[in-house]
C-alpha cells in the first residue's frame, strides 16, 4: 500500500488542502502521516488525536511550541528534520507558500529537504486563503474530484474557534471553482513538483 506524508503547518491545512487524501486513509487505499510542524494549544492538538483516529492516520508535531514563531528557529534545524523524516514515504505533500510565516518556512524547508530525496511523487497543496500573485507561483496541474463538501466542512469545524464561518465559505468556493475547471462538483488541487511512475 502506498505511503504518504502530508505537512501541515498547523492543525486545520491538512483538511483545507488535502481532503482527498484524508478521505484515501480513512478507506485504507493509502497508509498516511501527517507532519503538523508546529500546533501549541492543547485544545487544538486534541481535534488532531480526534480526527486521526477518525480518519485513520497517524501524526507527528516536531516544533511543538513554536506556532506562529517558526520564522525564530535555525531554517537549518528546521530542513534537518524534515531531511531525515520525509525520506520514508512515496509521495510527500508540502504547503504552498503563504503570508504566514509558518507555511513560507515549511514550503522551504521541504524543498531544501527534498533535493536529494529519492521520493517517487512531490506534490504542492493548495490553500483557499493565500491565493496571490504576491506570494505564489502555484501552478495547478493535479485535480482531485470529490461529489460532496459536507463532510470536509463537518471536519474543518472542528477547529473553531481557530476556523471561522468565512474561511469554511472560501474553501467551498475554492473547491467550487476547482470543479467546475474539470466539469466535478468540487475538486482539489496540486502542483505537481515531481511525479515517478514505476
Amino acid at each position: 500500500m502506498k505511503s504518504v506524508c502530508i505537512i501541515s503547518p498547523h492543525g486545520d491545512d491538512e483538511i483545507l488542502s488535502s481532503w482527498n487524501y484524508l478521505l484515501l486513509s480513512k478507506n485504507k487505499k493509502i497508509n498516511l502521516h501527517i507532519i503538523y510542524q508546529a500546533v501549541d494549544q492543547g485544545d487544538r492538538i486534541n481535534v488532531i488525536s480526534k480526527i486521526s483516529r477518525e480518519m485513520n492516520f497517524t501524526y507527528s508535531i516536531p516544533f511543538k511550541g513554536w506556532d506562529a514563531r517558526m520564522d525564530k528557529l535555525d531554517i537549518k534545524d528546521i530542513v534537518s528534520y524534515y531531511d531525515k523524516k520525509i525520506n520514508e514515504y512515496d509521495d510527500i505533500i508540502i504547503p504552498s507558500k503563504s503570508f504566514h510565516q509558518d507555511h513560507q518556512i515549511a514550503h522551504k524547508a521541504c524543498l531544501s529537504a527534498l533535493r536529494r530525496n529519492k521520493t517517487s511523487s512531490i506534490y504542492i497543496s493548495e490553500h483557499p486563503f493565500h491565493i496571490s500573485y504576491f506570494t505564489t507561483s502555484y501552478i495547478p496541474n493535479k485535480y482531485i474530484s470529490f461529489n460532496d463538501i459536507e463532510e470536509k466542512k463537518k471536519y474543518l469545524k472542528m477547529y473553531k474557534p481557530y476556523i471561522k464561518k468565512d474561511d469554511i465559505e472560501a474553501m467551498e468556493e475554492l473547491n467550487k471553482f476547482r470543479g467546475q475547471q474539470i466539469n466535478r462538483p468540487y475538486a482539489e488541487t496540486f502542483q505537481i513538483i515531481r511525479e515517478v511512475s514505476n
